[in-house]
């Protein structure tokens, strides 16, 4: 079996930036609509697909799916109000901080404390980054 989250996203373009920067991945399977968003992305840390994610608005007849980043940032969202949140862990404390710095460039809500100790990681953060998806990176 596998599992990998899928993100229906806005802004797919900028998304794949901003997470292969943050977590050193890859282009895998790439399929593009007419207007080069993804209809189909695949992120991969090596050999292993960690992410996939299409382009929210080139979704065809899901009217009722639509969204704008502007309505998660009305909202008061915290981490885990969504109801699913991607953990990356096992991280380096070099890759956690880089992590932090890109993703909450714009972020809709994150600690105000930033990165911290707990009991179970060494280093550890929460996110909700401009595109609404919410993460839990540590060690």
């Amino acid at each position: 079996m596998k599992i990998t989250p899928q993100l229906s996203i806005d802004g797919t373009i900028e998304a794949a930036q901003l997470y292969t920067q943050a977590f050193d991945l890859t282009f895998g399977l790439t399929v593009k609509h007419d207007d080069g968003t993804y209809a189909h992305l695949s992120l991969m840390h090596g050999d292993a697909e960690i992410l996939s994610m299409t382009e929210k608005s080139n979704l065809e007849g899901a009217a009722h799916l639509m969204g704008t980043n502007a309505e998660y940032q009305a909202r008061d969202i915290k981490p885990f109000d969504l109801p699913v949140t991607i953990g990356v862990y096992g991280l380096t404390k070099e890759a956690v901080q880089k992590a932090y710095d890109i993703l909450k460039q714009d972020a809709v809500s994150f600690d105000p404390e930033g990165q911290k100790s707990l009991p179970w990681l060494e280093l550890d953060f929460h996110i909700v980054d401009k595109f609404g998806v919410s993460w839990e990176v540590g060690t």
